[in-house]
Order: structure tokens, then C-alpha cells, then sequence
């Protein structure tokens, strides 16, 4: 702008050399402060178009996890289901033999009569779940599943609506979101008994705010699971 002025003023002085001179130096000016800016520009998008590319990763990370650990859940449930399922054929084997077992004493004889049954080896009905029963336990399985998802995503929101923590619990949780950006959870020890499921709930690894992986304490890491099922339904799960 000074330079624009100089050369204005030598030109009505018709001192045209240095009018020129001035309007060079005024023209390089510009020249450099478009250059400054186009690169400006430049390093803006590529900044943009990286940390939104950053963010679909991190998206597609949180998926790809959130449906590993949704197939891990069914397959601990599947391997749970099979295996009380071999228990009451288990069971069911020995009932028969011990039914059919003949009774004999040195001192009469007498045709056998079949055996009562051992009560402790009639039939759990929590074993061999019906295909509503295994319906529940998948329900069970995208519950928790839908917990660990929302425990990653720092989301105490979507906790408190998916379970019923403790006044303790929620200050713990909102402590720990506050100090760490990124928290890996897992679902352990998964157990089912008529109407009542627990599970243990813990956490892998913690991200510092400073990008630093911190391993959890062993006194606070892990968390009891109580969901008891109601009307057919499982409730929130308390802890």
C-alpha cells in the first residue's frame, strides 16, 4: 500500500524512473504475499483431509472391535450352552444306570425293582436351553457387547441407560474419562443360572492424555456384572 502511494505521488511528479522502481517493489510484494497465502491454504486442507481421514480410521478400528468382541460373546455362550449340554447327558446316563441296576441280597431273591432316582442327578432346567432360552442368551451377549462399546466410547450416557452403576461407580467412571483418552474394556467369566447372569467386566489398557499406554491397577481394573432377567427380559446390569 506505501509503495502504491510512492509510485502515485513520482508519477504526478513525473519522475517516472522511480515511480517503476516503486511499483516493482510494490508488485513483489504481492507477488509473495499471494505465494504465502496459496501455501497457507494448502497446508490447511492437507491438515483437514488428515484428521478426517484419521477419524474414519479410528471409527472403522471401533467397529472392527466392537464386532470381534460381539463374536467372542457368542462364541463363550455357544461353548457354555454345549457344555451344559454334555452335563445333562451326563447326568442323564447315570440316572438310567443306576435305575437299572439290579438289588440282590444273600438272603432272598426277588426280582429287581428299579431303582428311584438320585434327585442330584435329575436334570438342571438351566441346562440344555430352549430356542427361546438361546435367544435370551444372545440377547444377553449384544447387552454386554453394546456395554463394552459404550465404556470405550467414554460415553456415561449410554452406560447409565444400558446398566444401573452405583453412585461410586459413576464418579470412578468420570474420572477415569476425564484423565485417559482411550480405554480398551473386555467381558470375562461369563456365567448363566436360571434367571441370573454375572460376568466380570475389565479394563486392558488405558491411553494417557499424552498418548502414553498405561496398564490399570489391579484394585480398580475390574468390575462384577449382576443381570438378572425379568418377565423374560434381562433388566440393566448393576455394578
Amino acid at each position: 500500500g506505501a509503495q502504491l502511494e510512492t509510485a502515485n505521488r513520482l508519477i504526478i511528479q513525473k519522475n517516472y524512473m522511480e515511480a517503476g522502481d516503486a511499483l516493482k517493489i510494490a508488485l513483489k510484494f504481492y507477488e509473495q504475499t499471494d505465494s504465502l497465502i496459496s501455501q497457507a491454504i494448502k497446508t490447511a486442507q492437507g491438515k483437514i483431509i488428515q484428521h478426517e481421514q484419521q477419524k474414519s480410521n479410528r471409527a472403522r478400528e471401533a467397529q472392527k472391535k466392537a464386532a470381534e468382541e460381539v463374536q467372542r460373546l457368542k462364541n463363550e455362550i455357544k461353548k457354555t450352552r454345549e457344555n451344559n449340554k454334555e452335563q445333562q447327558m451326563h447326568a442323564q446316563n447315570r440316572s438310567q444306570e443306576a435305575a437299572s441296576r439290579p438289588v440282590s441280597t444273600p438272603k432272598r431273591r426277588f426280582r429287581a425293582r428299579p431303582a428311584p432316582p438320585d434327585p442330584s442327578l435329575r436334570p438342571r432346567p438351566d441346562i440344555n436351553p430352549s430356542k427361546a432360552e438361546a435367544e435370551q442368551l444372545d440377547a444377553l451377549g449384544a447387552i454386554l457387547s453394546q456395554l463394552i462399546e459404550a465404556y470405550e466410547n467414554k460415553n456415561l450416557h449410554a452406560i447409565q441407560n444400558l446398566s444401573a452403576p452405583s453412585r461410586g461407580r459413576v464418579s470412578f467412571l468420570k474420572h477415569l474419562f476425564k484423565n485417559y483418552q482411550k480405554i480398551a474394556v473386555s467381558i470375562t467369566d461369563l456365567s448363566v443360572v436360571g434367571n441370573k447372569a454375572e460376568a466380570v467386566i475389565s479394563i486392558t489398557e488405558l491411553t494417557s492424555q499424552t498418548g502414553k499406554t498405561v496398564l490399570p491397577s489391579e484394585r480398580w481394573k475390574t468390575a462384577k456384572l449382576t443381570i438378572h432377567q425379568k418377565n423374560g427380559d434381562w433388566d440393566k446390569a448393576v455394578w
